[in-house]
């Protein structure tokens, strides 16, 4: 098998490039003004704010180490943000060249070529197979995890990494050369600049597949039979375990930072976040019996019967967390995958070690997916993650293990159709077979592209207008966000590019000041907005109306009868007010 073939490598990029380009449509004609969502998107605003912040403090010639255009006259200090070096300073100088938007959506299109061709690589490498590597590809890529993320958890769509850090440690294993070792521990060291959910996730896996080495030594020495972990494989497993601590130092450093300044000052320096994590997320946000199993509820044909389970105990609360969906098509083909271990073994013995590990990798994954514990009988039994809650307590939401389940069923599969393929022998039924699995995992996976699509050309009337008045106005927007930055507070700032006093950090002194300042009826809130500056008030009627409580209701009667306050214009469901 040659996979270093040009022709055959160019082949499968282009071909993931146009599969990624049809399964995002219309993103590539719409790239600079819309991005990929659906109803409940909103986390994606927080990211394009920051793009955009980096481009804007470029071009004023504002360090962007410190932001006072949210939480004004505070801001926040930004200097001691370093978990994504390496990324921040790509995706800023792609929004200094293009803008926010485009800088986003690269990074998303770029996810799901790469998830494509690295998924592609791996399963060639392991099945020396060019079409079954095409296929586990598709699988990878366009799981609907990865879609439901793209549109949800930008950080969490990035998914590409983790086949590609298998991959060095499979080579790395095989072939003990030095370069892998690095190779692996530069892959691990990426994934924790980039999201510590799946650096811890690639750690685990690479534990057990150094404790399944060692088991599979000691039975061997036990018959009195050479052991496969050598002294070598050892100090090539130390070597990557160095090269990932160096390079993750700046992200280890920072977060010591980030903690001893919660600790110590109140204060946050880099985005709305705690070092600990409720225990109680660990049950809302740990996979459900039949998250696995279900599709994803932005399936156009089977969609409306997973949204019948969304809120029960059996799926979980989450559109977003919860689609863990494998595919029956991939399950079935793990299953005899699992059935055929021995078959596959005997056919494949240079690659026998990969199937027990990815057999493992899914059963322990699975577990480790599972909420702190199962009560059966009123008997607690307890999951990994209780355990890795007592020492990774910012660590929370364990149903994210669900990729790397993912992908060792995808691996598994790809095993099982190898299986098929040696047994059919016809090449016109193997060609039968494999559009009938390709067809399979299409229906399984599909979703409407355009259906999930967000323009975010035009913004509402209001910023429109606020971006037309003078450079130094500053605004409050109404209700005030004391909760976390409000996502859309953040995003059209990018519009209007005007100082606000929202946006603050839960826990900074800023916060602290907000809190007192939720009523605007309370003349001390208007004194201390117009101590600070502030021209223009921004009041959402609907955010006042929609919870139907009636204290809410109350207190917007009592802003529009304020002495202190005088309406200045109107918006459709905003108005806009001025302090006397």
């Amino acid at each position: 098998m040659k996979l270093n073939r040009p022709g055959k490598i160019t082949g499968v990029f282009v071909l993931f490039s146009l599969l990624t380009l049809i399964a995002t449509y219309p993103l590539i004609f719409k790239i600079n003004s819309s991005i990929p969502g659906f109803f409940s998107t909103d986390e994606p605003f927080s990211v394009l704010w920051h793009y955009w912040w980096l481009k804007f403090s470029f071009i004023n010639h504002i360090p962007e180490t410190f932001c006072n255009f949210v939480a004004y006259p505070f801001g926040i200090d930004f200097s001691g943000n370093l978990n994504m070096p390496v990324w921040s300073t790509i995706f800023k100088y792609l929004s200094i060249f293009t803008n926010e938007i485009f800088a986003y959506n690269i990074m998303l299109i770029s996810s799901f070529i790469l998830s494509g061709f690295l998924g592609y690589y791996l399963v060639e490498y392991l099945t020396g197979s060019y079409i079954i590597g095409i296929f586990a590809g598709f699988a990878y890529t366009f799981l609907p995890y990865h879609f439901v993320r793209s549109w949800q958890h930008p950080s969490l769509a990035l998914i590409e990494l983790i086949p590609l850090a298998v991959i060095f440690l499979l080579k790395l294993y095989e072939l003990k050369k030095i370069r892998y070792a690095i190779f692996l521990g530069l892959a691990i060291a990426l994934s924790v600049h980039l999201n510590t959910y799946y650096a811890f996730f690639l750690f685990l896996a690479c534990v057990l597949f150094i404790l399944m080495i060692f088991f599979k030594s000691f039975i061997l020495w036990l018959k009195k039979k050479p052991p496969i972990l050598s002294l070598k494989l050892i100090k090539l497993f130390l070597i990557a375990a160095i090269v990932t601590i160096v390079l993750s130092l700046p992200v280890i450093i920072s977060n010591f930072k980030f903690i001893n300044l919660i600790n110590k000052k109140g204060t946050f320096v880099s985005a709305w976040s705690v070092s600990t994590r409720p225990f109680e997320d660990l049950f809302t946000q740990s996979a459900r019996p039949l998250s696995y199993f279900l599709p994803s509820a932005q399936n156009p044909i089977f969609g409306k019967f997973t949204e019948f389970f969304i809120g029960s105990k059996l799926y979980g609360d989450s559109y977003t967390e919860h689609t863990l969906y494998l595919g029956w098509t991939l399950l079935i083909l793990a299953f005899v995958a699992f059935r055929k271990r021995r078959y596959l073994k005997d056919n494949n013995p240079g690659k026998a070690y990969a199937i027990d590990f990815f057999i493992w990798l899914v059963i322990a994954f699975w577990f480790i997916s599972q909420p702190p514990w199962w009560k059966i009988f009123g008997f607690k039994l307890y999951m990994p993650s209780y355990f890795f809650y007592k020492f990774l307590p910012a660590v929370r939401a364990y149903c994210r293990a669900g990729i790397v389940v993912m992908l060792g069923i995808i691996v598994l599969s790809g095993f099982s159709v190898k299986y098929f393929l040696d047994k059919i022998k016809v090449k016109s039924k193997q060609r039968i077979f494999l559009i009938m699995i390709f067809s399979l995992l299409t229906i399984e996976f599909l979703n409407i592209p355009w259906q999930h699509n967000l323009d975010l050309s035009k913004a509402p009337g209001v910023y429109s207008w606020l971006k037309e008045q003078p450079k130094d106005s500053v605004i409050a927007e109404y209700p005030l966000d004391i909760n976390g930055p409000n996502p859309d507070y953040q995003f059209y700032q990018t519009k209007h590019n005007k100082r606000m006093v929202n946006c603050t950090i839960p826990g900074s002194e800023a916060n602290r000041v907000a809190k007192t300042m939720v009523e605007l009826s309370n003349p001390a809130t208007i004194f201390k907005l117009n101590d600070w500056g502030v021209g223009y008030i921004i009041l959402h009627l609907d955010k006042y109306t929609e919870s139907e409580l009636l204290s809410q209701a109350e207190e917007l009667e009592r802003i529009r009868n304020s002495n202190y306050l005088t309406f200045f214009k109107k918006f459709p469901n905003v108005e806009v007010y001025r302090i006397k």
